[in-house]
């Protein structure tokens, strides 16, 4: 379904309640559309996901993502407000996930020619943290943090959206799962979401909003290799489980994932807040003569060792992150369990390695240090999210009431089951059931 810009249509799927807007977003499973609760008037999100049977392990990716909407509960975590099915064709096959409505996504406020201030981007970075506090908590890696997956709304705080590669892990960090019930994270969040700090205000996020970073031209090159590439069924994760193979979109895929070492952890994620944060550092004044050369900070074209006839190009994605971090030393490698992959990894890492001073003259001691540590390549040497928190780079602006967990782990019963077609129905229905009216 393709809409014009202004075009109001009512969708049978969604009811008399919702009237889609425009098309504003795509990927590889959903189409997201701007729409309109005509009873409160209050503009929506919509992910309309269709055909979502004719693959049972993208199917299951959705009920995950269903499932982890409504039990992580979080002021930094986008909030799902409902969910429609055509409820008079037993055999549905397209479900509307309803979302809160976000002015732009990251990825907009990096492309866009603005800069932002340093408090601008501290506040983000913290309100990215804390949602993956409270996830992490909860055993749940989300494994796709990107730019595109961060949304930023009109009160200019910052949620984490679209959990579809997300998975729940047994010992975490070494947190204990209660494997009894699942648990619903119905905790109550103190604060709220906070504006970015006054200060340092010559331009905040809500100016690039309105100066319409939404027209800017999108880029598909990131997004190509957003998907499960071994499209294995990923079951339900303990440490002695392997994990699914090259998770995360390319450019924000962590080292031990590249090298497909099969029981990653949290790490992944932190990997990737180290490459959004050195994308968001690019937005401070001084730090980049032009907007123009604003890029991921590992915009790879292959990835190793899925391409091994590219492995040793310049452009390899392994490559790309070797050449930025430099000569690695042997307790940098302690990760790798595959010989073969250690002896070719040694002798690809050759580079100097990226002056990190001379790359971000703006930033300070501060900075740069968290952002060192956030792209260890060896993910035990990364920091865990309450060590990001801990650091003097977020003195001045943490709220500790803000900063919440919960006391156990999730667990979606369903992950370690067979499931066919008629069974993902029955779970879907049994999950829209928390979405009826009384």
């Amino acid at each position: 379904m393709f809409l014009n810009f202004g075009e109001l249509i009512e969708d049978p799927e969604l009811g008399a309640e919702y009237q889609l807007v425009e098309q504003i977003g795509y990927g590889a499973y959903a189409t997201i559309f701007k729409a309109i609760h005509k009873p409160s008037g209050t503009e929506v999100a919509i992910k309309k996901q269709t055909n979502i049977f004719n693959d049972l392990v993208d199917c299951k990716k959705i009920l995950r993502e269903l499932k982890l909407l409504r039990l992580l509960k979080h002021q930094n975590i986008v909030k799902l407000l409902d969910v429609r099915i055509n409820e008079s064709d037993p055999k549905f096959n397209s479900i509307s996930l309803v979302l809160e409505l976000g002015e732009c996504d990251m990825k907009e406020i990096i492309r866009s020619a603005q800069n932002l201030a340093p408090s601008s981007i501290k506040k983000a970075m913290y309100d990215i943290l804390l949602a993956l506090k409270y996830m992490h908590s909860a055993g749940v890696i989300h494994r796709d943090l990107k730019p595109a997956n961060i949304l930023i709304f009109s009160d200019e705080s910052v949620k984490v959206c679209d959990f579809g590669l997300a998975r729940c892990v047994e010992d975490l960090y070494g947190m204990i799962s209660d494997s009894n019930n699942e648990l619903s994270l119905d905790s109550p969040i103190e604060g709220s979401p906070n504006k970015l700090s006054p200060s340092f205000v010559p331009v905040t996020i809500t100016d690039i909003i309105s100066k319409g970073s939404r027209s800017l031209p999108k880029s598909e090159e990131d997004e190509k290799d957003d998907v499960d590439l071994t499209k294995k069924t990923a079951n339900m994760l303990k440490p002695t489980k392997k994990l699914t193979s090259h998770v995360v979109t390319r450019w924000y895929r962590a080292p031990e994932v590249i090298l497909m070492e099969g029981n990653y952890n949290a790490g992944i994620d932190m990997w990737a807040v180290g490459c959004i944060f050195g994308e968001l550092l690019a937005l401070l004044k001084g730090n980049n003569s032009s907007h123009y050369n604003r890029t991921p900070l590992f915009p790879g074209t292959s990835c190793y060792p899925l391409s091994p006839s590219n492995r040793k190009s310049e452009d390899d994605q392994l490559a790309v992150i070797l050449k930025f971090l430099g000569n690695l030393s042997n307790t940098d490698y302690e990760f790798i369990s595959d010989s073969g992959k250690l002896k070719a990894l040694k002798e690809w890492s050759q580079e100097k390695g990226c002056d990190f001073e001379r790359m971000y003259p703006a930033a300070d001691k501060d900075t740069l240090d968290l952002l060192r540590q956030l792209l260890a390549f060896n993910p035990s040497k990364r920091p865990t999210v309450d060590e990001c928190i801990e650091h003097p780079y977020f003195d001045g602006i943490r709220d500790k009431k803000k900063e919440v967990m919960v006391e156990r782990t999730l667990q979606l019963n369903f992950e370690d089951e067979e499931l066919d077609e008629d069974k993902l129905r029955v779970l879907f229905i049994e999950e829209l059931k928390h979405y009826k009216k009384e």
